[in-house]
This record gives C-alpha cells, structure tokens and sequence, in this order.
C-alpha cells in the first residue's frame, strides 16, 4: 500500500456503525441519553448531558476531532457537510516509508482514536435527529438497492441491512485507494437517511 484516502465521519457506512453498537451494548434505537452519558468521554459528555445537541456543539466535537489529526502530524482536507453528517477527508501518502503497512496502521490507529474520543458517540446522537421511520424506511429499500446495483454492487432486490452493509464495506475496501467520489457514493448521498437508521 502506497498510499490511503479516509473520509472521518459518521456517513458512509452509518448502518454498519449503528449495528457495531448495537453488539457492544448500545440500546435499540441509539437513542438512550443515559447510555450516551454513561459512555461519552467527559469531552462529549458535558455536550450531551442536557439531552440536546445544537448544530454547533456538534460541529465544534467534528473540530476537535479534526485538530487532533491536525497535532498527530496529518493534513485532512476542510470539514464538510457530506450525507447530512459533518466529515473531513484525510489523504496520506507512504511513499519513502521503509514499512508502508506498519505506517498504515499507525495512521488507522490514530484517526480513528481521534474521532471516536472527540466526535464519535456525540455524532451517533446527532443521527439520530435523522433518523426516518421503519415504514419510510421499508418503502426506500428498493430505490436503495436499485441505485447500488446500477453503481456496480450485485445484490438482491430484497437485500437485508445486513446484506447492504457487507456489500458497502466489500466496496469501500476494493475502492480505498481511489480519490474523489464513486457511483457508489452518490447512492449514499442521495439516500444518506436509509443508512442512518436503525434495525
């Protein structure tokens, strides 16, 4: 690996996210102020603990998160608006390093422990203001699916969260290393409420 593109945010694969939580203990629905409370770093927390979130409490934990890439010796690209959640780009270059995989999952490592002890949680509970109802939902499915199948995935036309999902991150792994946005992508942003909500 020569070089990677990362896009820190919530977006993308947020129905992947809310699943992962929902396995280590996050309650049906993401939508819990007290389980919020009881897992944000203080950081987040102190947002969080009025049980609402403004535009820019939210936008100001994207920042630090962001500045904290910034201190790490990384350059991400501006924050923006993609999918209805605020996300920044990070694209890192491994040319001259004498161990290119090792210099990978230092830079993994560090994005990631930025974003989830300064946006990470506070980001999910901004999502949730997103979220649509199981039958608006259900009705989206194949629209969904439709515009995934014609941006290049193979799945069925009853293809299960879990089915996208996996789809989505197959995808995202064969494309990591390609700039700028995929037809896959624009599915994603036309239809970011879909991948927003909750099983």
């Amino acid at each position: 690996m020569s070089a990677r593109v990362l896009r820190a945010s919530l977006a993308a694969v947020a129905l992947v996210t809310t699943a992962a939580c929902a396995a280590n203990g996050d309650p049906a629905g993401a939508d819990d102020l007290d389980w919020y409370l009881e897992n944000a770093p203080e950081n987040q927390r102190v947002l969080l603990e009025d049980g609402e979130l403004t535009y820019a409490e939210y936008e100001q934990a994207v920042i630090s998160a962001r500045d904290c890439v910034v201190e790490a010796g990384y350059e991400p690209g501006p924050i923006e608006l993609t999918q209805g959640l605020l996300g920044y780009e990070i694209e890192v270059d491994y040319t001259g390093e004498s161990d290119p995989e090792a210099a990978d999952r230092r830079f993994l490592e560090i994005t990631d422990s930025c974003w989830n002890d300064n946006a990470g949680l506070v980001s999910m509970f901004w999502a949730q203001t997103l979220v649509l109802d199981r039958d608006e939902k259900e009705a989206m499915r194949p629209e969904v699916i439709a515009c995934l199948n014609d941006a290049g995935l193979d799945l069925s036309n009853n293809a299960s969260d879990d089915q996208i999902a996996e789809a989505l991150i197959q995808d995202a792994e064969d494309n990591a290393q390609v700039a700028g946005p995929s037809p896959v992508d624009e599915c994603l942003d036309e239809f970011y409420q879909f991948f927003l909500m909750t099983p």
